[in-house]
């Protein structure tokens, strides 16, 4: 007796398949081209010491962003001043951006 893997799907046509093939070689390229900039950008940060750099027409911005507020380690929150709300800020993190003139 054969099972059928695929009883719970439905059969589409040509136009379907057409942008499924292009859906799923897109995936791969997405995957790929995730994988591939976050080489580059390790070697990028690497190459420009943890600093803001520029070369030829290319400028690479490190932005510094706050940590988020753990909101359930504090007791008052609505009592509380932006300075005080500090002393929960978890730990920031850096941003990096390249833009082309």
């Amino acid at each position: 007796m054969e099972i059928n893997l695929y009883k719970d799907y439905t059969e589409r046509d040509a136009e379907w398949i057409a942008i499924a093939t292009h859906l799923h070689q897109a995936q791969k390229m997405k995957e790929y081209y995730s994988d591939e900039y976050a080489k580059l950008l390790k070697s990028l940060k690497s190459l420009s010491g943890e600093t803001s750099s520029h070369g030829g027409e290319y400028y690479f911005k490190k932005e510094e962003r706050a940590g988020s507020v753990d909101y359930k380690s504090i007791p008052a929150v609505a009592e509380m001043s932006d300075e005080e709300l500090d002393v929960f800020r978890r730990r920031g993190t850096a941003a990096w951006r390249i833009n082309k003139k």
